[in-house]
């Protein structure tokens, strides 16, 4: 038998003729091929996000705990900005637009401000800016691309944004009024379905987080059918067989009617009653299977997502929440950096609020809250470290060390003033360069 000229398009690997392993059309493994799945539409999208609890707290986790402390602002001595962020609602906008993009793919936020120009299709009239009166946000099937620069250093990048209100009407508007908040990292074609912006959250997590729902609705099933009554009835075939399913109805319903009244099952002599338990053993374990696979592919631990450990995950430390706030803040930094570097330059536009925007950075808090106990071990931590900076080594003074612990609140932070010595003048070099004594120069 030719055995080699019967395996076809061959390239390299093992073959079994026998089993038929390797072989093309004849290996089970060899056939499999992933299929994508088209992109969630808005219909969808927005179905799952209000019926389905879980999925809704997938999408807002993560936002949610990227606004929850927010930041601080560096060279925002006279507290301005912040008050600014607290008048307008900024961290709440944050919030809401960092849902809608992480949900649809995308968000574009209107920022209404005060600069003279009815014209929203204009550019942002910066030497008349007032001041910033609120925000619209709009989700990615509100907001596309109405026109693209054609040359320069932005060719290809939107200029203006078709904005649609919910009550139908239309605004478009350009870049520089908008800021836009990005969905999940995609592929350049997918950018291209969906007019330059990411995925949806969900669109590579649903399937799993729909398992845990399946999962659950199926124990709920299983807990309906969990014990089941078995009746033998004599001669039951034959009843059925003569025509006399009348009879046997008649006979249920009087058993049922002596079990609510008697609490007891009247029987013939020849007929017997029985209940049969199904077996639950091994589905908590299941179950669990479920919930680690819908952990794992959002990124969100299962402590987090379910609200308290699993049993089939067992007791963890704060390793994975920790994991987790190091996510929340590369999200701060990839979706929320650029918006809220724009909107502070806004601010300082606007000749009402007199901000310079150059001297302000922000800096994002971290999101782990440590307890009362750790903050105080840090804080030992830290005073040890102060004292042999200033007893010790002398690096630092103790005025230095308050100034810097605890003039505005406790501070791990520490600067310190640099004093330039000053220049030597002429004299100062002279005695500098003189020798030291007679003897080094051989004098007597």
């Amino acid at each position: 038998m030719d055995i080699a000229g019967k395996i076809k398009n061959r390239v390299d690997g093992w073959v079994n003729f026998l089993t038929r392993a390797g072989m093309k059309n004849a290996d089970p493994a060899a056939t499999k091929a992933f299929a994508e799945d088209q992109p969630l539409q808005e219909q969808e999208l927005s179905a799952v996000y209000s019926d389905d609890g879980l999925s809704k707290r997938a999408v807002r986790l993560v936002p949610e705990h990227a606004t929850k402390r927010f930041c601080s602002l560096e060279g925002d001595n006279d507290s301005k900005v912040s008050d600014l962020f607290e008048e307008l609602g900024v961290r709440d906008m944050f919030c809401e637009a960092g849902v809608q993009a992480r949900l649809n793919g995308g968000a574009v936020v209107l920022v209404y401000v005060e600069d003279g120009i009815e014209d929203l299709t204009k550019p942002l009239n910066v030497k008349g800016c007032k001041e910033v009166v609120r925000f619209e946000i709009f989700d990615r099937w509100r907001a596309a691309p109405a026109s693209y620069y054609p040359e320069g250093m932005n060719v290809g990048l939107p200029e203006t944004y078709q904005l649609n209100r919910i009550t139908g009407s239309v605004a478009t508007a350009h870049e520089s009024r908008v800021l836009v908040f990005d969905g999940e990292p995609t592929t350049a074609r997918r950018r291209q379905l969906n007019n330059g912006f990411g995925d949806s959250f969900l669109q590579a997590n649903l399937k799993p987080i729909r398992g845990v729902s399946s999962a659950f609705n199926s124990v709920e099933t299983i807990l309906d059918q969990f014990e089941v009554g078995v009746f033998t009835v004599d001669g039951l075939q034959n009843m059925i067989a003569t025509g006399r399913e009348e009879e046997l109805v008649q006979r249920f319903e009087i058993m049922n009617i002596s079990k609510s009244m008697l609490n007891a099952m009247i029987l013939d002599t020849n007929e017997k009653f029985d209940r049969s338990s199904s077996s639950v053993t091994g589905l908590p374990d299941l179950i669990d299977r479920f919930l680690l696979m819908a952990s794992a592919t959002t990124g969100i631990p299962a402590k987090i997502l379910y609200g308290q450990t699993t049993s089939g995950f067992g007791a963890r430390d704060d390793a994975d929440t920790r994991a987790f706030y190091d996510e929340v803040r590369l999200y701060q930094v990839n979706r929320f950096n650029r918006p809220l570097k724009r909107l502070i330059q806004i601010f300082g536009y606007c000749s009402n609020y007199g901000i310079d925007s150059k001297t302000i950075r922000q800096k994002w808090l971290p999101v782990w809250e440590p307890t009362e106990k750790e903050s105080a071990e840090t804080r030992k931590v830290q005073a040890e470290t102060d004292k042999i900076y200033s007893v010790d080594i002398g690096a630092l003074s103790a005025d230095e060390i308050r100034e810097n612990r605890f003039v505005s609140g406790y501070s791990f932070e520490t600067s310190v003033e640099t004093v330039e010595a000053p220049e030597p003048d002429e004299n100062d070099i002279e005695e500098m360069n003189a020798p030291a004594n007679n003897a080094e120069t051989g004098a007597e």
